[in-house]
């Protein structure tokens, strides 16, 4: 089945150290206040080493289909959309798909319209962000039982609460290879990313690159109405591409010496319920042609016409934990605005539980979808911050394609992301 789809979100981001041995210069010298002058020199310093800024793993900016059930989708790996989450996706045939080749793409564009409500890392305030942009665009090629695929996310950001204003950008990808076994039943992907980040103060430029590895494994048993999903990543240490001796005065402000996202490790199921939830894994006409000729079609449910207009299943319930691995010396994007004493963040293992609903309230018209996950407390100070979910699909009409209108809010204390989309109803 070739499904394409354009969603245009309202969300989120970020993306560079503050230099803070200068506090100890200003404070009194006295005899008497020796003590008080060594511990802060030492906090001071010890927070100085904290100069790699931290990528926040938790927020959603992605499908509208997927942010509306909370990002539990390690256990569905449905489509180009889902690569992110499990690199298996691009491998897996939809029940509907007949040749021995098919393609998926999917395109988002995103905005954050309030500024009030753009807390992305928890810390108990928003920075001023100026025309903020997202994009994600992805695609994937099947033939016979493999499939390879890419995505691409980028961010622009700026902020002029600082002269000069300071612009960011930032660009990752995965390139990723894929391949299933035993009649469809066990779906491996592996992957290999890529993230660029760069922020431009007045005439320079300041860039760091990293890689990571992922790989991940779907197994969705035949004519059984459930899946089980599994995707790691290794952490990815984005390091300066530029000279450090060639750093012009920020005004007491020093460039970060790295950006990192975490290593993580995701672990989910999804299930079907209703009338037909066995059609959930049912093998495509594509796989069916590849069964031995001695295979006992018996034990194989009749009922396998991948033209079936009927869900499978009206209900799909899915569920996922996030595993999310310490790092050391991070900090947020706020101290470099500020002036402020980096926090540390991300030093602890941190757990994301997510769960999300979709039913097919009016079959062939109106999907409604919901979902929650908790946000843990990345900063030092911070607290549990549960989000919830919601989204609706609705059908349009038939031309040429089955065309369908999507959207989606992940709301949370000071934090709103909202995404609007069009695209294929499947």
């Amino acid at each position: 089945m070739t499904r394409a789809g354009l969603t245009i979100h309202f969300a989120r981001v970020t993306i560079l150290s503050v230099d803070d041995s200068r506090l100890c210069a200003v404070l009194p010298t006295r005899s008497m206040r020796i003590v008080a002058l060594m511990l802060l020199c030492s906090t001071a310093a010890a927070a100085q080493d904290r100069n790699i800024l931290y990528i926040n793993p938790a927020p959603l900016v992605t499908a509208s289909r997927l942010q509306a059930m909370a990002g539990a989708a390690v256990g569905i790996a449905e489509g180009s959309e889902s690569l992110p989450f499990n690199y298996a996706a691009v491998a897996q045939r939809h029940p509907r798909r007949k040749a021995g080749f098919d393609w998926d793409l999917n395109f988002s564009v995103l905005f954050s319209p309030f500024q009030t409500l753009r807390d992305i890392d928890n810390e108990g305030n928003e920075p001023v962000i100026t025309a903020p942009v997202e994009y994600q665009v992805g695609g994937l090629i099947q033939f016979a039982r493999f499939g390879i695929g890419t995505y691409v996310r980028g961010q622009q950001r700026s902020y002029c609460n600082v002269q000069p204003c300071i612009r960011s950008e930032a660009v990752q990808g995965s390139v990723i290879f894929g391949f299933n076994v035993w009649r469809d039943q066990i779906v491996f992907g592996v992957g290999l990313h890529l993230a660029i980040a760069n922020f431009d103060v007045a005439a320079t430029r300041f860039e760091y690159r990293g890689l990571n590895l992922g790989a991940s494994m779907l197994v969705r048993p035949a004519y059984l109405p459930f899946r089980i999903g599994v995707h790691g990543v290794s952490e990815t240490r984005g390091a300066p591409a530029f000279d450090p001796a060639t750093l012009p005065d920020l005004g007491g402000r020093t460039a970060f010496a790295g950006v990192v996202s975490p290593a993580r490790i995701f672990i989910g199921a999804s299930a079907r319920f209703g009338e037909g939830a066995w059609r959930y894994n049912r093998l495509s006409a594509s796989a069916l042609k590849e069964l031995p000729n001695d295979y006992n079609y018996a034990n194989v449910p009749h009922d396998l016409d991948p033209d079936d207009p009927r869900p499978p299943g009206r209900f799909l319930a899915t569920f996922e934990l996030d595993v999310i691995f310490p790092v050391k010396n991070a900090t947020t994007f706020t101290p470099f605005l500020t002036g402020t004493l980096p926090r540390a963040v991300g030093e602890q293992v941190s757990l994301v539980p997510r769960l999300g609903f979709e039913a097919e309230a009016i079959d062939h018209r109106l999907r409604v979808r919901s979902g929650g996950y908790l946000e843990p407390p990345f900063l030092a100070g911070s607290s549990l911050r549960p989000h919830f979910t919601w989204g609706f699909e609705l059908f349009l009409l038939n031309l040429g394609a089955a065309w369908s209108i999507s959207a989606s809010m992940d709301v949370a204390k000071s934090y709103l992301s909202m995404s609007f989309g069009i695209g294929w109803w499947t």
